[in-house]
């Protein structure tokens, strides 16, 4: 019932923590052991689903989500090399604010693993981790498995499932008119991605609809929120800062 996912998010948030100390030959939890589970077990809900044929021991975990985990962690030596230990309150903190949907893929990959990848997913639990697809020309990632997309996946507000393109540079140009044009055509959520020079990869969420403003527009908390991806994933929710804005 746990595993599944029918008792709440919590209930596995520390089920991954525990699970990961309980491995430990020194009785704790470091970003890079952490990481490593989840990624391990995300592929495998993903392998189990069919939604790619790769390995997960074949697949280094991804650098960015260790780097953002161990920012609010403390070093220690663990067997002769410096590891970033987490405690339970970072970890629970991480999962709740930076990467949300992890949670649902430790739900799909035991749903598929203790029943069968087929079998439909009851309305009172978690429902299974969508991954972002895009039909279209894509040049953020390859495959499934690729650390962009599954970042994408766990960020908050579920951004998996059909994308549909409304502007990308290469094939509109760098028009700011034409960039605004195809935000303001679409009245639903909106995700914009920016990759620099330096193969950063940062972007911008909203479930609100464009529009001309001069002053703050929009929800609260993290229906518009700013993130990265790569080299390191954070989440930036709005700041409130009095009569309104934001």
């Amino acid at each position: 019932m746990s595993l599944v996912g029918r008792r709440g998010s919590r209930i596995l948030t520390n089920f991954i923590y525990d699970t990961v100390i309980a491995s430990s030959p020194s009785g704790t939890a470091d970003a890079n052991s952490l990481v490593d589970f989840v990624y391990r077990v995300l592929l495998s809900a993903l392998f189990l689903r069919g939604e790619t044929k790769a390995k997960a021991s074949l697949l280094e975990v991804p650098k960015s989500w260790v780097v953002s985990l161990s920012g609010s962690s403390h070093s220690k030596k663990v067997n002769g090399t410096a590891a970033s230990i987490i405690s339970r309150p970072t970890w629970v903190k991480w999962t709740t604010y930076t990467a949300p949907e992890i949670i649902r893929g430790i739900s799909t990959f035991y749903h598929a693993a203790i029943f069968s990848p087929a079998h439909p997913f009851r309305q009172n639990a978690l429902q299974p981790l969508a991954l972002p697809q895009l039909d279209q020309e894509n040049l953020f990632w390859s495959s499934a498995v690729d650390p962009v997309s599954l970042s994408i996946a766990c960020l908050p507000s579920g951004l998996g499932g059909k994308w549909y393109r409304l502007y990308c540079s290469d094939q509109d140009g760098l028009s700011f008119l034409s960039f605004q044009k195809g935000l303001q055509s679409y009245a639903g959520a909106t995700v914009m991605l920016i990759r620099t020079k330096n193969m950063a990869v940062f972007g911008f969420y909203t479930d609100c609809p464009w529009k001309d403003s001069r002053s703050w527009f929009g929800g609260e908390g993290f229906d518009s929120y700013l993130f990265r991806l790569d080299p390191v994933l954070s989440v930036y929710g709005p700041t409130y800062e009095g009569k309104g804005q934001y």
